[in-house]
């Protein structure tokens, strides 16, 4: 199948020079976050509408049943 996209395995020899994840330490900073804690992205003029986790938290808040 032409113009199919190729696994990683497929082109070892093709992986840039800085996605190097050899030294990488899987959940190296894991434990500084609270189990309980939920991490979202907001996109930029949301985040700009909600500058804190407060004023996101208040939101989802008052949007749950």
């Amino acid at each position: 199948m032409t113009g199919a996209v190729e696994s990683a395995e497929e082109r070892p020899d093709k992986m840039r020079a800085e996605y190097d994840f050899s030294t990488a330490v899987r959940g190296k900073h894991a434990a500084v976050i609270d189990r309980d804690t939920v991490m979202v992205t907001l996109e930029p003029d949301l985040a700009d509408a909600f500058p804190t986790a407060a004023s996101v938290t208040m939101l989802r808040g008052s949007s749950c049943p």
